[in-house]
């Protein structure tokens, strides 16, 4: 095989024994049974969105909050930062009281499980930021959260939490959820 057909096997296997970063500082153990994640109810995450509003400035509530149309909904991507180009407000410019405020939030919308998954793919992107030689920006701080639509009332709304890839898009209607489209990959 040749070198940089294993390197995506070796890094794989590296991130098995890796964790540092000031991501992990944030991320506690947490096993993927229990009940320490959402049910993904339309009126818990728009109460989570409610709650992290606040901290922002005007101008990152601007790029957070986008108009729910076809155009800004189909602006997502599992592909890392430097090749498609994001909307949203980048999670890795936030301060700490939001960073911390942004991840309470994420359990409303992910189960347990789903938390998990969005820390560690995260974390990998961290571990991949020395062998980033392109650069295309393998970095846990580029993932986006963006509201399209008004995520307090009955309207149809979306939430979306994504990065290189890991992308989550979850739509509400009123009372009514769903997760679709949903993208998780590994190379």
């Amino acid at each position: 095989m040749s070198k940089p057909a294993t390197r995506p096997l070796w890094l794989g296997l590296s991130l098995l024994c890796v964790g540092t970063s000031s991501l992990a500082a944030q991320i506690q153990a947490m096993p993927c049974e229990g009940t320490g994640g959402g049910t993904g109810e339309a009126a818990a995450v728009a109460s989570a969105v409610a709650s992290f509003k606040p901290l922002l400035t005007p101008s990152q509530r601007a790029t957070l909050e986008k108009p729910l149309t076809w155009e800004s909904a189909i602006q997502w991507s599992n592909l890392p930062l430097g090749v498609v180009p994001r909307s949203g407000l980048r999670l890795g410019g936030l301060d700490d009281g939001q960073s911390a405020a942004a991840r309470r939030g994420f359990p409303a919308a992910l189960s347990t499980c789903g938390v998990r998954l969005l820390d560690e793919v995260r974390l990998a992107d961290d571990y991949l930021m020395p062998f980033d030689e392109r650069p295309i920006g393998w970095d846990g701080r580029n993932y986006f959260l963006t509201i399209l639509g008004d995520a307090s009332g009955t309207a149809p709304w979306m939430l979306q939490i994504g990065g290189h890839h890991l992308a989550f898009n979850f739509t509400f209607n009123g009372r009514n959820a769903g997760a679709t489209p949903l993208f998780m990959g590994s190379g």
